[in-house]
């Protein structure tokens, strides 16, 4: 059996797994998690349209739940970035603006949106301006981000201020990010670097990978029922 019927396998045994979860899931946590859990493995079969749905309602359940929402948005101006989907970037920002999440969350929002608009040649539709402005004044990691990304802090004063591990891996993820979308092949080095660390929670991190990963030739088999 060679890697890609492997992996196929295992994405089908994913997919069986999540499906049952979600029937089972009641708590808004645990409807959550299915659904983003499902999201992942569509996009593994390349399904972004059921992939997207299943984001959708992921989103809706975190809208309810403010604690949720934060990191939900994170996610899903994540994804939108993978996949070059700036409709969904907009909306999910969008949508953590008027639910008032957290800072630290809108900034990352932001500079995925950001990184986005650049790399499909978009004009920006405000958002991102409007949350950096916000953020710039301060002396925490949220704050130098949102001035690197205002032009206030060239790419080595942000690796400068990085202090945790988990801060000089998103610096690389950004720079790497910003650079790749002018057109500066070394940039992939930078994403790999970010791809090959082991802080798998962080978006950014998985950002990477995902952008970085062979496709997977393969459909899902007709016996599954998505919703």
């Amino acid at each position: 059996m060679g890697k890609q019927d492997e992996a196929a396998d295992a994405l089908e045994r994913t997919l069986a797994i999540v499906l049952q979860v979600r029937k089972r899931g009641t708590s808004p946590t645990a409807r959550l998690r299915a659904e983003r859990l499902l999201a992942r493995v569509l996009d593994g079969y390349g399904d972004r349209a059921s992939a997207s749905r299943a984001h959708e309602r992921a989103l809706e359940i975190a809208t309810s739940h403010r604690q949720m929402l934060g990191p939900m948005v994170r996610r899903a101006v994540g994804r939108a970035l993978t996949y070059k989907d700036i409709t969904a970037a907009r909306a999910a920002l969008q949508k953590g603006i008027k639910g008032k999440i957290e800072t630290e969350d809108l900034v990352h929002g932001a500079l995925c949106l950001m990184l986005l608009e650049r790399e499909l040649g978009e004009a920006p539709d405000g958002k991102v301006d409007r949350i950096l402005l916000d953020a710039v004044d301060g002396d925490e990691w949220t704050s130098q981000l949102a001035r690197w990304a205002r032009g206030m802090l060239n790419d080595e004063q942000l690796r400068a201020t990085a202090s945790k591990y988990s801060e000089r891996i998103e610096a690389e993820f950004y720079i790497s990010m910003r650079a790749q979308g002018s057109g500066q092949a070394a940039a992939t080095e930078g994403l790999k670097r970010v791809a090959a660390t082991p802080l798998i929670d962080l978006v950014e991190v998985r950002i990477a990978r995902d952008r970085l990963a062979p496709k997977l030739q393969t459909k899902i088999p007709a016996k599954y029922r998505l919703p």
